[in-house]
């Protein structure tokens, strides 16, 4: 059974957090009017610059554009992976619809020893 002074210490701390919470979450208020809201970011605020790109809009199972891309090959032993990079559009390659396509393959024709 809760004593009546246990009940009463309960309520009173909790009572002004859920207050505080309340007041802060503005469900509460002094009865007025509800504040405006905040005015929208400005249009050069949201302007965002754009870097870099690629549409990948070459044909179907045509390499990508070398302008943009550099196509690492060899076993790259500099970073200690266990694989290696080929050239040309067998591994990467474009769709035809906008996509580039990215297949690992298990081949080894340069006889790695990766």
């Amino acid at each position: 059974m809760d004593s009546p002074r246990l009940s009463r210490r309960l309520l009173r701390s909790v009572l002004p957090a859920l207050a505080l919470a309340l007041a802060t979450a503005g469900l509460v208020g002094n009865g007025g009017p509800a504040p405006a809201a905040a005015a929208p970011m400005s249009q050069t605020a949201a302007t965002a610059t754009t870097t870099f790109s690629d549409e990948f809009d070459g044909a179907a199972g045509s390499a990508v554009d070398g302008g943009k891309w550099q196509i690492g090959t060899g076993d790259n032993v500099d970073n200690h992976e266990r694989q290696y990079y080929t050239s040309g559009n067998k591994n990467a390659a474009l769709d035809g619809q906008g996509h580039l396509v990215i297949t690992a393959r298990k081949e080894n024709p340069s006889n790695y020893q990766c």
